[in-house]
């Protein structure tokens, strides 16, 4: 079965909105149209011209989304919608990179562009491509109007869009600035299914290369990567404590010490000074580790 696609060249359009009247009147949603809610529809921005409308992926998040298969994806090119299948969950709002469906609260339905399969199945033109007054908007076979897009970009020097976008479209668009600028979503590219895994066959084929190189190195010159021995410590390194900073009043004591005495590293990290008879800062001297016998009493004795 033939693929079908559309190309937009922007340079030609004049935001008339000729396509969207006429989308109107084909598919009779006027009330709709009147809350805001089209097919298709071009919207004049200070960086350029927006023309929303489904982009028809080849690969739709849409469709793969949906949980009650209300998306489909056409043989010929269109990603089609079944109404009455659809729960009005709005999955597809969420997950579709363009912002293409938009919902109906009163309803509860989506609307959407078809690309008038309808018309397509009757050998004619989509209605939009029909009315187009200024000739921007081309329909016909997918590689036929795919060639082109890459032709006329390449001599009018014009920005593609829809050409590897999320795998590839069905709508190419052309125009002179970046088409992301006016208001086409900015995101990155997805490579095609077929591109990914031609890509990740390639990989794995390099892997499995590098292993048997690897293995034949290891074979004639041994192991090509050697465990260096971890560094042993010990003990001494262990416990070893910083000498004390200069002017300091004692030296610092052994870590192990202090722990086996029981004593607070921070309020025994200095030992005290040999001389206990030091005058105080009243300039009074006295005996601070003996008592009044002149041996060693703990605090509060003889109280």
């Amino acid at each position: 079965m033939k693929k079908y696609a559309i190309l937009l060249d922007d340079t030609f359009c004049t935001g008339c909105n000729s396509c969207a009247y006429r989308c109107i009147q084909e598919f009779r949603y006027h009330d709709q149209a009147s809350k805001g809610l089209f097919r298709t529809f071009v919207q004049i921005n200070d960086d350029g011209l927006y023309q929303k409308r489904c982009m028809h992926c080849l690969e739709p998040d849409c469709v793969e989304n949906c949980p009650v298969k209300a998306l489909t994806k056409s043989e010929y090119g269109p990603v089609l919608y079944n109404a009455q299948k659809c729960i009005g969950c709005q999955t597809c709002v969420r997950v579709c990179k363009f912002h293409v469906p938009q919902f109906d609260a009163d309803t509860k339905k989506i609307v959407k562009c078809s690309m008038c399969a309808h018309r397509i199945s009757e050998d004619k033109k989509p209605a939009c491509a029909e009315v187009c007054p200024t000739g921007a908007l081309q329909f016909g076979e997918y590689e036929a109007m795919k060639k082109l897009a890459a032709k006329l970009a390449k001599e009018k020097k014009l920005k593609l869009y829809g050409y590897e976008e999320n795998g590839g479209t069905h709508l190419f668009v052309l125009a002179k600035e970046d088409p992301r600028s006016s208001a086409i979503p900015r995101w990155q590219r997805r490579p095609s299914r077929a591109r990914f895994l031609w890509t990740a066959a390639s990989a794995f084929r390099q892997w499995q290369l590098w292993l048997s190189q690897a293995s034949k190195s290891t074979a004639k010159e041994g192991p090509v990567l050697k465990r260096r021995p971890r560094r042993q410590r010990s003990n001494e390194t262990m416990n070893r404590v910083p000498a004390a900073p200069s002017g300091a009043a004692g030296t610092f004591a052994d870590l192990s010490v202090i722990g086996q005495s029981g004593g607070h590293l921070l309020g025994n990290i200095y030992e005290q000074p040999k001389n206990n008879n030091a005058p105080d800062r009243t300039g009074r001297s006295f005996n601070r580790s003996a008592g009044p016998g002149g041996a060693f009493q703990p605090p509060g004795a003889g109280i």
